[in-house]
């Protein structure tokens, strides 16, 4: 039987190693599209369901804007609707960022 040569051992090994590295890769994008809330898409009777009622409903411009406040920071998060009542796009405020200079924030235990 015939040895295989270096060359072919060498192409034997970089597709084994592309194949261990792109393994993760896939792995990764998978858990973050599935991690992802899909908010787009979903009928107003959906978004109901998974957020509960919104505290207010304006007509803007040719959608409905659903406004929720966001359960983690508290900021408002509005949802456009179109006539069919399906999610077209959505858009969060960020938090405020304004904590106190560095003289106000102490870490830890304070000891007097």
């Amino acid at each position: 039987m015939k040895q295989p040569t270096l060359e072919l051992l060498q192409l034997r090994r970089r597709g084994d190693m592309r194949r261990v590295l792109i393994l993760p890769v896939v792995l990764a994008l998978g858990f973050f599209l599935t991690s992802c809330q899909h908010w787009v898409g979903i009928s107003s009777k959906e978004l109901v369901k998974r957020m509960g009622e919104p505290i207010n409903i304006v007509p803007s411009g040719g959608y409905t804007v659903y406004t929720y406040l966001d359960g983690l920071g508290g900021a408002p998060m509005k949802f456009y609707l179109d006539k069919d009542g399906i999610v077209r796009k959505w858009d969060a405020s960020p938090v405020a960022g304004d904590f106190g200079t560095a003289d106000d924030t102490v870490l830890g235990v304070p000891i007097n």
